[in-house]
Order: structure tokens, then C-alpha cells, then sequence
């Protein structure tokens, strides 16, 4: 298992950089001193900084999507009942439930600028799924929904992962038809081809969760433009690039277009922006749309308040060129089952210590399990201080029974809280304030596993962890160096690590240190 302390990962990341910046500026054996002085400097001078703790709490949560079919008194499809039962009883975000209300029931256009992880693609494909298997006329041709992302990796990784399961696997049945259309899209590869190469990834298949590629699934150019996809995937670029050309023409043939999404809204700026906007408007104006279509709009990164929320709408509305109705936002808060009364337990911190030593030791093919895991307890006398897992549950389920109920993960969880970025160090002594240290541990090294163990307990796959967090350290480098000249044995009395030439507080000038890489001199 790799290391999981972030102090030696600062550590090693530190120590090969100054050796990095010292092999850029190769000082000559005749100044020994010089050379010395520099090393000297750099490790002086912070190269990299932190290690920062920041935790990512869960979302308010509200009903389930089971909550919000039709047949138990909602709004959404009952189609949607073929999802798996993990889905249907999680309960959803706040934010994803008032996205569905808002974009299923009232038929709202939305931007959706909720933090990462925050689940933003279920705020639009469940409106998306919920439109087709609504769909008077399933069996009409034609594209329905239009999917732009700004970048190749972030469509496929929705298509792989999110898309091709719900509508490959899922909702199988309903037939709806989609595919992807960028210039990854194969144009003279056979589908057995595609499908052979697309079943050496082993990722997409587990999420498939069977071996074969859905045959809705449309993989190539040929296949798309013979019968376009109900759900069409690309980018702005190649939208371009098919509205330009003829020969694409076919695949807006009896379209029928009535939603548009546009992920990462917010990476549309400037003269982007304006080309996007024009490119949509040429888009409807091509296709013959008179009427409003449904936009949705999905970004991590735009910032808060009521004004910013009315500019947004504005900015939105302009991109799409289709009145945008609402923002929706999400407020994190602490997990769930965190909140829980509960007869809790506390490790110490040479008990986290053997654990994170442990843990360490293992094999990097290794995966962890209950089997590991109950090894490692008794290997290292952990039995009597580590509540036995649940063998009724999954192995990370069990995981976030047990370790729900221990104090210093619910510590860090509350610390962080408090203040969602801290400095790693200072956790570890808040964390750890007041225990029995004889052996003068590392604090550090006891929290990071702890954070290992909170990010390794939860309850499926799809669920947050008790400790969503993750680490920050911000390198930077060394643009020139600088010495002030004198008459001393080597020449120089006084070496700068500057980014311009600067003037010392006597009035001496630092002048750039240069060395010919032939003679070192």
C-alpha cells in the first residue's frame, strides 16, 4: 500500500526538488563554499508548503428517488423503478431533489453550482431519463438531448461511467439510443471492433455490471449517422465541426431536440463564450427550433450570494440563448451518521500507530478486505482494541459501523468542520490533545490513519465516506539566483534566491550567477 502520511510525502517531494533546482545550476568544485551556501539556501527556502488537511462533508439530505416516482405519490417516471435498490432507497442531496422538482415537475431550466462530488450529473440525467421514457413517440428518429462537455476526457468518463449504465443497463428496456460523437468516435472500425476493444476496460464493465456492451450503445460514426442516438455526447469543437460539414448532415435528421446540457458552464468565457453562444443559436436556428428548450447548466466553481446567483441566471441565459429559471445550490454539512448517539470508543495513539504500520506494509496488489483486515488485527494484537467487523455486511459498510463510533475520528470530523482547511500538523494536535505519548509518536502519523481509515469506511460505493477529505501542498521553484560580488577568496559575500535583481539594504547590487555549462565556470 503506498504511503498515506503526507508529512513524508512533503518530506520526499521537498528533498527531490532541491535536488532538481541544485542539478539546474551546476556550480563548479573550485567554489565549494558557494556550492554549499546554495544547498544551504534551499532548504531554507520552503520549496513546498503544507501539508493541509480540507475535508468535503456531505450534502443536507432529502427524500429518495423511490420517494419521487409516480406510483408513491411524485413526479418522475416509474420507469426509473428499474434502478438498482442502492439507488432508489439512498436518499438523494437536497440540492439533487430540488433539481428534480424543479426540472421534472415544473420543467425549469437549471445551473446546478454545487461543490465537487457533489453529485451534479444526477441533476440532469434523471430529468433527461425521466423527458424519454415520457416521450409520446419513443420510436420516432432523431436526437432529443444535446450533451457538450468542454473536454474529450470528461465526456467519456460521463459516457463510460454514468450514461452507458443508466441507459445501457438500467433502463435497457425503454431502448433509448445514445452515443458519443467526437473525434475519439471510430469512423471506419466495425462495432465488433469497438465493442472488443471497449471490453479490455475493465472499469467500464464493472460499471456495466456484465460483460457484454449494450446494444443501444451506438460506437460509431456509420451507426449514428444511419440512426442518430436519442442522447448525443460531444463537444463544442465538433458540434462545430458537424454543423459545418454535409456529410454529417444525417445526424440531425428529424431531429427533435428539446434539451441541451453544457457541463462545466463556467469554463465558457470570454471570446469562448461568445463563440459557444453563437454556436447553440446556430445549432436551433438549423434544426428548426421554435420551441424553448430545457438547459441545464452544471459548475463547481462559481461563487456564492444571492447578487452572484442573478448574474449567473443572466450569464447563462445569454450563453444558451433560452430563458435559464433557477440556481441551485447544496450546503455540505456532517455526516449523517456521525450525528448519531452512540457508545463511542477510542484508539491510542501507538494503537494507530501499529495500525497505519500495518496498513503500510501491505502488498501494492493487495486489496484490502475483512479477511486482511481481521489478519492484520490479529497479527497485531489489535483484537481486543478494535471492535470485530460485521460479517453480515460489505467490507467498507463494516468498516463505517464500527469506526462511526470512534472518537478520534469524530474529533477530526467536528475540528474540520469548524474550518474546512487547516494545516495538517495543527489537526493532529487538536486531535490528539491531552493523550498518552511515551513513545513520542508522530502525531502526524496517527492522524493520517486516521484519515485513511475515515476515507476507506462507507456504505457503498456511491455513499461519502465518515472522513471525505483530502490533502493540499502547494510546490514552487527557484527562477534565478543572485550573488553579491566581493574580493573574498571565491569572489562573492552574500547569495540571494531571487526572482528579479534586487538591491541589498547597504547598497550592494546582486548580479545573476551564471555558470558555463561547458567548463563549469
Amino acid at each position: 500500500m503506498s504511503e498515506n502520511n503526507p508529512l513524508q510525502i512533503h518530506k520526499e517531494l521537498t528533498e527531490t526538488l532541491e535536488r532538481y533546482i541544485s542539478t539546474t545550476l551546476p556550480i563548479a568544485r573550485r567554489y565549494p563554499e558557494l556550492k554549499k551556501k546554495f544547498r544551504d539556501y534551499l532548504s531554507e527556502n520552503k520549496l513546498v508548503n503544507g501539508p493541509y488537511l480540507e475535508t468535503l462533508p456531505d450534502f443536507e439530505k432529502g427524500k429518495t428517488l423511490f420517494d419521487l416516482l409516480k406510483g408513491n405519490g411524485g413526479f418522475v417516471h416509474d420507469g426509473l423503478e428499474n434502478l438498482p435498490e442502492e439507488i432508489l432507497d439512498r436518499n438523494l442531496h437536497r440540492h439533487q431533489e430540488e433539481a428534480l422538482t424543479a426540472a421534472c415537475r415544473d420543467n425549469n431550466s437549471l445551473v446546478v453550482a454545487t461543490g465537487t462530488g457533489s453529485g451534479k450529473t444526477e441533476t440532469f440525467i434523471y430529468p433527461i431519463a425521466n423527458r424519454l421514457l415520457n416521450d409520446p413517440k419513443p420510436e420516432a428518429p432523431g436526437i432529443r438531448c444535446l450533451l457538450i462537455y468542454p473536454m474529450n476526457a470528461l465526456a467519456n468518463d460521463q459516457l463510460y461511467y454514468r450514461i452507458a449504465p443508466l441507459f445501457g443497463c438500467d433502463l435497457s428496456d425503454a431502448g433509448i439510443t445514445f452515443g458519443r460523437y467526437t473525434s475519439q468516435t471510430p469512423n471506419d472500425p466495425s462495432r465488433a471492433d469497438e465493442e472488443a476493444r471497449l471490453k479490455e476496460n475493465d472499469k467500464l464493465l464493472a460499471a456495466l455490471g456484465q460483460s457484454e456492451i449494450p446494444s443501444n450503445w451506438l460506437l460509431t460514426r456509420p451507426e449514428m449517422l444511419k440512426n442518430p442516438p436519442k442522447i448525443l455526447v460531444t463537444n463544442y469543437a465538433m458540434l462545430e465541426h458537424l454543423l459545418l460539414l454535409p456529410r454529417n448532415a444525417p445526424l440531425f435528421s428529424n431531429s427533435q431536440l428539446q434539451c441541451i446540457v453544457l457541463d462545466e458552464i463556467h469554463t465558457y468565457s470570454g471570446a469562448q463564450a461568445t463563440e459557444v453562444a453563437f454556436l447553440l443559436r446556430k445549432l436551433k436556428s438549423l434544426l428548426g427550433v421554435t420551441e424553448k428548450l430545457q438547459v441545464f447548466g452544471t459548475s463547481a466553481s462559481f461563487p456564492q450570494g444571492e447578487n452572484n446567483d442573478e448574474k449567473i441566471i443572466d450569464f447563462a441565459s445569454k450563453l444558451f440563448g433560452e430563458t435559464v429559471d433557477k440556481v441551485i445550490r447544496g450546503n455540505r454539512e456532517l455526516h449523517q451518521i456521525l450525528k448519531r448517539e452512540c457508545t463511542e470508543f477510542s484508539l491510542s495513539i501507538k494503537t494507530w500507530s501499529k495500525l497505519g504500520k500495518a496498513l503500510k506494509d501491505l502488498e501494492s496488489t493487495e486489496e484490502l478486505d475483512d479477511y486482511i483486515w481481521n489478519e492484520i488485527l490479529e497479527t497485531n494484537n489489535l483484537t481486543d482494541k478494535i471492535p470485530a467487523l460485521d460479517p453480515s455486511l460489505k467490507f467498507q459498510a463494516a468498516l463505517e459501523q464500527i469506526f462511526a463510533e470512534n472518537i478520534e475520528i469524530r474529533k477530526t470530523a467536528h475540528i474540520l468542520e469548524a474550518k474546512t482547511i487547516q494545516a495538517f500538523t495543527e489537526v493532529a494536535n487538536n486531535v490528539f490533545h491531552g493523550y498518552e505519548n511515551t513513545e513520542n509518536i508522530d502525531l502526524s502519523e496517527a492522524l493520517s490513519v486516521v484519515v485513511h481509515v475515515g476515507i476507506l469506511a462507507k456504505r457503498n460505493s456511491n455513499s461519502f465516506p465518515l472522513l471525505p477529505a483530502r490533502y493540499h501542498m502547494a510546490a514552487n521553484g527557484v527562477e534565478g539566483v543572485c550573488v553579491l560580488p566581493s574580493n573574498s577568496k571565491e569572489g562573492w559575500s552574500d547569495i540571494k534566491l531571487l526572482r528579479n535583481y534586487q538591491n541589498n539594504d547597504d547598497g550592494g547590487i546582486y548580479y545573476p550567477l551564471m555558470v558555463c555549462r561547458k567548463c563549469g565556470q
